[in-house]
């Protein structure tokens, strides 16, 4: 627990750091929308492809790990479809509450606690894992939202045509591509990779801070509390039960549940505005899903690692 405390407790304390000079108007809206850019379009997708070009292949890729953690995903979307009927949500907050439950923040939280916490070999094993977890997500999302709230034949192809360019996963796929081949970083290839990189979580942190909407946290708050606990606690649970199922070795759990437990992505809020879905549920969601996994991610890796 102690282990855990000192790991989780400094990122969040960098992420309230992050709101506090938000507040403060230290962090403007141009550098959170060119600091946002940069980081999803650059430093990511260098730490990642960094990362994974240098881990040995086969030490990075578990096929049976990702396997249970998209089937996780896959199912928990089907728990929360069932739930949302009940709960006879309209289309729009339906469709949210769905993507909320099941569409974590991989690239900014989930990488930067598997960075914090975990060696070099587990955290390039994360990192093949991300890109995994980002097609799933997004592909489920812009299903549900299609079936649920229709926002029409455009806007869904616009999305799965910007899943297809995705920057996290393509670095991904190029990062397997040299571990695979053995293909060697020249060394000042690699000292900017290693530089670019160390910039990229702790940036992403602050602007998470600061993107929390503490005014919105009210607003739907019992469906966000609830698509968080399903999020942070059910997806996870249903991840150790797949492990088990697929004999995974047990030492790799915890990469999964701590991508697996991963709050509600940013992204939520956009793809509700962009595809006929409830934003405000998303940003509360997103908002309260972030503060609640600082305790989500303490229990998780006090059991597992």
């Amino acid at each position: 627990m102690i282990s855990a405390l000192s790991t989780i407790v400094p990122i969040f304390l960098v992420i309230a750091l992050g709101y506090g000079v938000r507040k403060k108007r230290l962090l403007t809206d141009a550098f959170m929308a060119s600091g946002n850019r940069i980081l999803y379009m650059v430093a990511i997708p260098c730490l990642l492809f960094h990362k994974i070009a240098i881990a040995p292949f086969h030490g990075s890729f578990f096929p049976w790990l990702i396997a249970g953690c998209v089937a996780a995903i896959f199912s928990m979307s089907l728990v929360v479809l069932f739930l949302g009927k009940i709960l006879s949500f309209p289309p729009g907050k339906y469709a949210t509450f769905i993507q909320s439950s099941i569409h974590g923040n991989i690239g900014y939280i989930g990488l930067a606690v598997c960075y914090y916490s975990f060696d070099e070999r587990a955290f390039g094993i994360a990192g093949v894992l991300a890109g995994f977890f980002i097609i799933a997500q997004n592909i489920l999302s812009v299903v549900y939202f299609h079936l649920i709230a229709d926002p029409g034949i455009r806007t869904r192809r616009e999305t799965v045509g910007k899943l297809l360019v995705n920057p996290i996963i393509l670095s991904t796929l190029a990062g397997l591509v040299a571990s695979f081949f053995h293909i060697p970083l020249p060394v000042i290839i690699d000292k900017t990779l290693m530089i670019i990189g160390k910039m990229a979580l702790p940036t992403a942190l602050l602007i998470i801070g600061g993107s929390l909407n503490m005014g919105q946290i009210f607003t739907d708050l019992k469906p966000a509390l609830l698509s968080s606990v399903l999020k942070m606690v059910g997806l996870p649970l249903l991840g150790v039960g797949l492990f088990q199922l697929f004999s995974v070795p047990r030492s790799l759990w915890v990469v999964g549940i701590v991508l697996l437990s991963a709050p509600s992505a940013t992204v939520c809020y956009i793809m509700a505005r962009e595809l006929h879905g409830d934003p405000a549920l998303a940003s509360s969601a997103v908002t309260t899903s972030t503060l609640l996994s600082l305790f989500s991610f303490v229990f998780w890796l006090a059991l597992f690692l």
